[in-house]
């Protein structure tokens, strides 16, 4: 049987829940049956990591949805590597291929990873991203959405062609082990309490709420630490805060870097106050490894924690609850070893790697048949 030969498009090819999505995806899907291309429209490390694997990857810069001055580059790219599905991740992932997907007969799936149309974009802007979604979803053969919530909100009311898959993770990777010896990498006391914040630095993660309940912590206790590790366009602000309320020698700031689940073995809490997510990456794989995690309550952050079972929920900007919830789980250690095994427990049953590849290459095979049929 010959491979299925998939298109996998995604705007950026950098740090962020739809590249880690991405690199689970083509790193696990069956060899044997699939054949993985990747089109990028930026530069990033991702894009890097690929080529050194030896993927068959391209890059195509652009800064704008439906760039059609790629449309001639991107068919060619189609017709050379005989592509059979096309699958774009994103927004602008889908924008840029939806009438090449047409023009060449190819099934179109569309994968959100929260839909664009995300709150604090101002009102002309929203209408016109509601549109362009609602278009999207007008084309594509398929839609998957990474939460429920998504699939509720979508801008579309007809949702025959929308499926639900979980991201997942995988669990035996994601775990506690060598906890001892990341501390000692990064100068960490063994009874330090440390809170971890890896995602970007972005609006959206809004990491500067944290700063203000870590500063609280900080003045209260001396063995408690924060530990960042992302980049983003906050970056300076956070480093300006942390300089401002003399915090340099207990924040500690790592650019991106791939050992995330290493990395995270040296973490106690881990903490994310995003103002709006799809399905977070950093929140499953923090609590596969058992670290009890407070996460604001939106939508995508919702799907994962049942609040006082395997984490906390709170409203977005609470600091001061960041603060109350950090203090009750260093000191209540029955309460702490509680939510950890909940916490691992959730992602192991529901949203482990193994369920995510099955339900996407469903999809795959099932738009093979359906391709070949027409």
């Amino acid at each position: 049987m010959n491979k299925i030969k998939i298109l996998h498009t995604i705007r950026q090819a950098d740090f962020g829940g739809g590249e880690t999505h991405l690199r689970y995806l083509i790193n696990n899907l069956d060899k044997r049956k699939f054949e993985s291309i990747i089109l990028t429209f930026a530069k990033g490390s991702l894009l890097t990591e690929l080529m050194n694997k030896g993927m068959k990857t391209y890059c195509l810069e652009s800064q704008i949805p439906f760039d059609f001055r790629l449309r001639n580059k991107i068919n060619s790219i189609i017709a050379e590597e005989q592509i059979d599905i096309i699958h774009a991740h994103g927004t602008k992932g889908a924008s840029n291929v939806v009438l090449c997907a047409a023009v060449n007969n190819l099934p179109l799936i569309y994968t959100v990873h929260g839909w664009s149309t995300h709150k604090g974009i101002g009102k002309i802007n929203l209408k016109i991203r509601q549109r362009i979604e609602a278009f999207l979803c007008k084309k594509a053969d398929r839609i998957i959405c990474v939460s429920k919530a998504n699939y509720n909100s979508a801008p579309v009311n007809d949702k025959t062609n929308f499926t639900v898959i979980y991201n997942g993770i995988d669990t035996e990777k994601f775990c506690v082990k060598n906890r001892n010896k990341v501390r000692e990498e990064l100068s960490i006391e063994r009874t330090t309490f440390v809170i971890g914040f890896l995602a970007r630095l972005t609006h959206q993660k809004d990491p500067l709420t944290l700063l203000k309940a870590f500063k609280s912590l900080a003045d209260k206790n001396n063995d408690i630490q924060l530990l960042i590790v992302g980049e983003g366009e906050l970056r300076n602000e956070v480093v300006k805060f942390i300089n401002k309320n003399h915090l340099n020698e207990k924040v500690i700031i790592l650019p991106y870097r791939s050992d995330i689940a290493y990395l995270l073995n040296a973490i106690d809490c881990y903490i994310l106050p995003s103002l709006w997510e799809g399905l977070p990456y950093g929140l499953l794989e923090a609590m596969s490894v058992g670290i009890p995690s407070i996460a604001s309550n939106v939508d995508g952050n919702s799907e994962i924690i049942d609040d006082n079972v395997n984490g906390f929920l709170i409203k977005p900007y609470d600091y001061k609850k960041i603060v109350s919830l950090v203090e009750r789980i260093r000191i209540d250690n029955n309460f702490y070893s509680y939510i950890s095994t909940n916490g691992r427990h959730t992602i192991v049953s529901k949203f482990n790697l193994k369920q995510m590849i099955s339900k996407t290459e469903d999809v795959y095979f099932k738009m093979m048949i359906n391709k070949k049929s027409n």
